[in-house]
């Protein structure tokens, strides 16, 4: 699939980087992008990306480099497309979760607190993906070593998502909360 949204990556404020996308993506971007990121040791420092529909996108995100890879040397549109499972072999483990249904249009906000590691937002990503969940907005913060971050969720199509998807995702987040996520097989999704 030919990517046609724009990319821009610069040398923003103290020693980070912002890239700005804007235009269709493809499912999966965000996951994707930030596996690809965490593989290069770039870590996502704070961002938002939301959706207009029709899988178009607008984000900015300011990104840190812990290694010598430079963010505005980057294939963006390469790193949306690209699939990986790396994600599920991240452990996660999450201090504190809040999961509200709206009531104008059913989706699901979700706010997540816990301790930054490699590749966190790329596993979050990938296990609501497994729930058939997808982020319609993102907003994100790591201050220190703690990440709080909160999504907008719908299911596939943009519908609102149902609620058996919802007592599933409660329920993982309480075991990731409790500290009792358990690997499953070798992809170790870590999900019932």
């Amino acid at each position: 699939m030919e990517i046609t949204a724009k990319f821009e990556a610069r040398r923003g404020e103290d020693g980070e980087f912002v890239l700005a996308l804007q235009g269709p993506l493809p499912p999966g971007w965000a996951g994707n992008l930030s596996a690809g990121l965490a593989a290069r040791r770039v870590d996502i420092a704070h961002g938002f990306a939301s959706t207009g529909g029709l899988g178009c996108w607008t984000a900015l995100l300011g990104v840190r480099s812990r290694g010598d890879c430079d963010p505005r040397s980057l294939d963006l549109a390469a790193l949306c497309r690209r699939k990986s499972n790396a994600g599920f072999r991240t452990p996660l483990a999450i201090d504190a979760f809040s999961l509200v249904r709206r009531r104008d249009d059913g989706s699901l906000h979700l706010e997540i607190e816990g301790r930054d590691r490699v590749g966190f937002l790329a596993g979050l990503l990938r296990r609501l993906a497994y729930l058939s969940l997808f982020p319609v907005e993102l907003r994100l913060r790591t201050e220190g070593r703690r990440v709080r971050d909160a999504f907008l969720l719908r299911a596939a199509g943009g519908t609102a998502p149902a609620e058996s998807a919802e007592r599933r995702l409660r329920h993982q987040l309480g075991q990731l909360a409790a500290g009792r996520e358990r690997p499953r097989g070798d992809a170790g999704l870590g999900l019932q």
